[in-house]
């Protein structure tokens, strides 16, 4: 930590995310495009009476690529953020410019998120909870492990100071406690003690909306489908679909296990002077930060498959 906080930074001038942020924003954008377009992508390419098919697919890949490129350059190049005044300053946009600015009094927590990708480019983004303001709203997408643990201090400990911490007690913060960690065993208690029902549910609904989406684009062959898949259960013995649904519900414990080991692997509960950290996630590294004042509840609860297991929430 003390390497990491060498040099002081100064957040009073509005400064960019890291240059490696323009990767993050095509290919968030990309993915923003695909999710829109990828019924008529389907239909191109299925489509049997287009002479040239796979030249045209290329030509709305190549186009839809550049449009992307520049739609994420000016994004990047308009995002800017800075820290004067007591208050937080976000700018972003660049045809409909957006400025938001936040007191620093009013932020609950900060949290710093890692996924794989953002780790392979070694980079960090940063996510700011406030009262009545959406999370989503004050995410910066891309800084270096430098500049968003230094960004982070500079948020948390204006609220630190506020509730009576000096700067002394914040030199003594830089040594944690760990109060609390997850081992591989305590993972699967908790997957095992999951609510399956929901996870169930979820499947269902996920695989409902693809069913939904690709009917609208193939009314026809889903109807078709539908019917051979109605009439194969129709004429199906007791046994098969009894089967069939204990390979489903093996299926949704399953999905609450990886769900569980995705959400909490290496889960760490840390405290500093004034301050708690949660770090948790595989894919997505998750730490939030918050100071201890902001703490208005505490309260436990369990029930009768986690008390078996001796597993609190």
């Amino acid at each position: 930590m003390k390497s990491v906080l060498m040099s002081k930074i100064d957040f009073t001038q509005p400064r960019l995310q890291s240059s490696k942020g323009l990767i993050l924003i095509f290919l968030q954008q990309s993915g923003k495009a695909i999710k829109l377009f990828w019924p008529a992508i389907i239909y191109l390419l299925v489509m049997k009476d287009i002479a040239n098919k796979l030249q045209l697919f290329g030509l709305f890949i190549l186009g839809a690529g550049i449009l992307t490129l520049i739609h994420s350059f000016l994004y990047f190049r308009n995002f800017k953020y800075h820290v004067i005044n007591d208050q937080f300053i976000l700018n972003k946009g660049y045809i409909n410019r957006k400025t938001l600015t936040i007191p620093l009094e009013r932020i609950q927590n900060v949290k710093t998120n890692q996924s794989i990708l953002q780790q392979f480019l070694n980079v960090m983004s940063l996510e700011i909870d406030t009262a009545g303001t959406d999370g989503k709203e004050l995410k910066i997408l891309s800084l270096t492990k430098h500049v968003a643990v230094q960004l982070a201090l500079e948020l948390s400990s204006n609220l630190e100071i506020q509730s009576g911490v000096t700067s002394d007690d914040k030199k003594e913060a830089e040594g944690e406690e760990e109060i609390l960690s997850l081992s591989n065993r305590d993972l699967l208690k908790i997957g095992i003690s999951q609510n399956h029902t929901r996870a169930a549910l979820l499947i269902l609904v996920f695989g409902n909306g693809i069913f939904n989406q690709i009917s609208d684009l193939f009314e026809e062959k889903a109807k078709e489908y539908s019917s051979e898949i109605l009439d194969y259960f129709s004429q199906s013995g007791f046994l098969v679909i009894s089967l069939m649904c204990v390979a489903f519900l093996i299926l949704s414990f399953l999905f609450s296990l990886i769900r569980t080991l995705i959400l909490f692997y290496n889960l760490k509960f840390l405290r500093s002077n004034k301050t708690y950290r949660i770090v948790s996630g595989l894919l997505n590294r998750r730490n939030v930060l918050v100071p201890f004042y902001k703490i208005q509840q505490l309260n436990w609860e369990t029930g009768p498959v986690t008390e078996m297991f001796g597993i609190f929430k």
